[in-house]
């Protein structure tokens, strides 16, 4: 190609190249990821509940790896990974009161950063929609089911997916969606947000006509 094109392609590829490399000085430097599968078919997810112990600037930079992870996953069409959801210690989420976000009891679990990670426990009655209108979010979402539920999606074949306990689901920013419990179960979901937003914020939410 021409000496144009290499240049456009180099100014595409730099930043994300240069968010690979602080993602991964940010992996390095925690000790407690050491040889732990956080990536792999199987998500420590008591791994990623230990993250929101990170500073605010650690916080951000691994957000920018998680985002390139997350859709990297989606658009690859492998955006759904595995965990014991009983080995998880939601203790953390006992003495904090619940707000309203999308209609649902929330919880926010304390080290949560703007633009970084913020973890958070959501519960969804029996047949409740996470929001009576598809939307989006401003930031990346891994999401924990603790029971059975319907990701509603376009992008899905069929426009939707059934879930439940023991799957992660991994969605990238800017994704129309609706989540739904099923009318016979409640579910409680543990959600990790990558690029968090308070969830009182106008801008955590993004409605789509």
């Amino acid at each position: 190609g021409s000496d144009e094109g290499k240049i456009l392609r180099a100014e595409s590829v730099s930043p994300f190249v240069s968010a690979l490399h602080r993602f991964d000085q940010v992996l390095s430097s925690i000790r407690s990821l050491e040889g732990i599968p956080v990536f792999g078919d199987g998500m420590d997810i008591s791994v990623l509940m230990r993250l929101t112990a990170l500073s605010s600037a650690e916080s951000r930079q691994l957000a920018l790896g998680f985002e390139i992870f997350i859709r990297q996953r989606w658009d690859g069409g492998d955006f759904v990974r595995n965990c014991d959801p009983n080995s998880l210690d939601l203790s953390v989420f006992e003495r904090i009161d619940p707000v309203q976000y999308e209609f649902m009891p929330t919880r926010v679990a304390p080290g949560a950063v703007e633009g970084g990670l913020g973890m958070l426990f959501i519960q969804f009655p029996a047949g409740a929609k996470e929001a009576e209108i598809p939307h989006t979010h401003p930031g990346g979402r891994i999401i924990v089911p603790f029971g059975p539920g319907v990701f509603h999606c376009k992008a899905l074949p069929g426009g939707r997916m059934d879930i439940k306990p023991g799957m992660v689901i991994l969605m990238p920013k800017d994704t129309v969606h609706n989540f739904a419990a099923t009318d016979y179960e409640n579910m409680d979901v543990l959600s990790f947000h990558v690029g968090y937003r308070d969830v009182l914020s106008p801008d955590a939410i993004r409605w789509v006509d």
